[in-house]
């Protein structure tokens, strides 16, 4: 299992950008059937977040035959992941001849997947479901305890703010105070499952998506936005590869789920990959740009070496580009690892992983890019989650892949192992204590414009942007920097503050 740094497979689709619709009656007048005849599965999509989803199914279509209803999220087409596809490019995947089938893999909240086999009929007429000023109709419920829909809703403006926000803070101001942040994970009985830091003022959302039937069976998706600047810091997607040439008779779709896996064949170039995997969804302002600066970072590839604790090829990288948004100029900065194995003589597993992106108005980003630094350095998913999510990969390996699928037989699988669960926590407790101080010291490497420091109250060491005079922390785990000399954030204050000292390497 490829473990992500500084936490466990934390990354699901995080562009947060909105939605997009297409029809997916696919091909309107298609095959010479005369105007306004359609031909497909008979249902729009929309794009949200970068998963597709079905927006509506229309009257007498093959799809509304073979059950599919609107907010079933589309997995696959014929075998072929829709995660990495050009949204506009999917329905030439289910376009076809009158009467010919296609393979359709969904999900319906936290049920499946599953495959329905539609037939491509023709219709009088399209979904009647437009992208041009209408809203797409809700996602559905995770099926999880009344949990609230797994996509998080969309960010304030930037002009209002949170209610119970504080001003923002902004990064050369005398003062800037982190709060604790937390994403809770509803189908785990709702235990906090990964933490991260947050200044005042600043706005996030996230949430944390189960994924049946791939390598990686969760992911934390997150993004941090400034309203002062709109400076802003995401998650990127991650996910495990695999490559071969398959024997004959076995056909292979670039693009499908192979155990788990993703079979594409392997991109060593860093732009491309941006390109391939990440421009079409997460990152489609980035679409046909190069990046205007490469940068190696040594750290990422020994680190993401070591995690793997195998033989294999890593490398890290950090790429800039600069693009145009709404007339105005902008920058971002993407850092991601790649890493690459052979198990076996013509096989090639491949892994993306280290993988943020940090976005700012032209000459904005060197101002907040410590802090945005701070944020992608502090998060990390909590033991007890990552036990919980141990015993899940424990029990799909075990051929329970069905019954997990199920929301109430997952988690009624969960408490009967939460012995298992509490071993599992204390093992990953001691395992970070063990690492924490050679990872926060290397940070500063990979992620620029930031110092370490030693936590008093928490035991631990923590990342916080470079250059302040004081750096303080208080007994609910909220860290003030500040410029302010003689500052005593005692004084008046009904929380005490303690002083925290520079980490130095091999100090004890």
């Amino acid at each position: 299992m490829v473990v992500s740094f500084p936490t466990l497979c934390r990354v699901w689709w995080c562009s947060f950008a909105g939605w997009a619709t297409a029809f997916a009656a696919f091909g309107q007048a298609a095959g010479g059937g005369g105007a306004g005849a359609t031909f497909g599965a008979g249902i729009a999509l929309r794009q949200v977040d970068g998963r597709v989803f079905v927006a509506q199914v229309a009257p007498g279509g093959g799809a509304a035959a073979a059950g599919v209803q609107p907010g079933d999220e589309l997995l696959a087409v014929d075998g072929r992941s829709v995660q990495f596809m050009a949204f506009d490019a999917i329905p030439g995947f289910v376009v076809g001849p009158e009467g010919t089938r296609v393979v359709l893999t969904l999900v319906r909240g936290n049920h499946g997947p599953w495959q329905v086999e539609v037939v491509r009929r023709r219709l009088s007429s399209a979904p009647g479901f437009s992208g041009q000023g209408s809203q797409p109709p809700p996602l559905p419920s995770t099926g999880v305890a009344q949990a609230p829909v797994s996509r998080p809703p969309p960010l304030p403006a930037a002009s209002a703010p949170r209610v119970g926000e504080s001003a923002p803070i902004s990064a050369n101001a005398d003062a800037i105070r982190f709060r604790r942040a937390v994403i809770r994970d509803p189908a785990v009985n709702n235990v906090e499952s990964f933490v991260f830091l947050v200044p005042d003022g600043w706005q996030w959302q996230g949430d944390i998506v189960w994924m049946h039937g791939w390598g990686i069976l969760a992911n934390t998706r997150l993004r941090v936005v400034d309203p002062r600047t709109q400076a802003s810091v995401e998650y990127l997607p991650v996910t495990n590869f695999t490559w071969f040439q398959p024997p004959p008779g076995l056909s292979m779709p670039i693009g499908g789920n192979y155990m788990g896996q993703l079979y594409h064949p392997p991109v060593q170039d860093p732009a491309e990959f941006v390109q391939m995997f990440w421009a079409s969804s997460a990152l489609p302002h980035l679409r046909g740009l190069r990046p205007v600066a490469v940068e190696r970072v040594p750290w990422i590839a020994q680190e993401y070496l070591r995690q793997f604790g195998g033989p294999g090829e890593a490398h890290g990288w950090k790429l800039r580009y600069e693009f145009t948004r709404d007339g105005q100029p902008w920058e971002e900065e993407v850092t991601l690892g790649l890493l690459f194995a052979s198990f076996n003589p013509g096989i090639v597993a491949w892994y993306v992983n280290f993988a943020s992106t940090s976005r700012a108005p032209r000459g904005r980003l060197r101002e907040v890019g410590p802090v945005l630094s701070s944020i992608v350095a502090s998060g990390q998913s909590t033991p007890e989650w990552v036990a919980s999510y141990r015993v899940v990969k424990q029990l799909f390996t075990q051929g329970l892949r069905q019954a997990l699928a199920d929301s109430i037989a997952f988690g009624r699988k969960l408490r009967e192992h939460q012995a298992d669960i509490a071993r599992i926590r204390d093992e990953v407790a001691a395992e970070r204590a063990a690492s924490q101080e050679r990872i926060a010291f290397h940070r500063g490497e990979a992620l620029a414009g930031i110092e370490t420091y030693r936590d008093p109250v928490n035991s631990q060491t923590v990342s916080l942007p470079a250059g302040w005079n004081d750096y303080w922390v208080n007994d609910r785990g909220e860290y003030l920097l500040s410029n302010q000399t003689g500052l005593d954030p005692n004084h008046g204050s009904d929380v005490r503050w303690q002083r925290m000292d520079r980490y130095a390497p091999g100090a004890r």
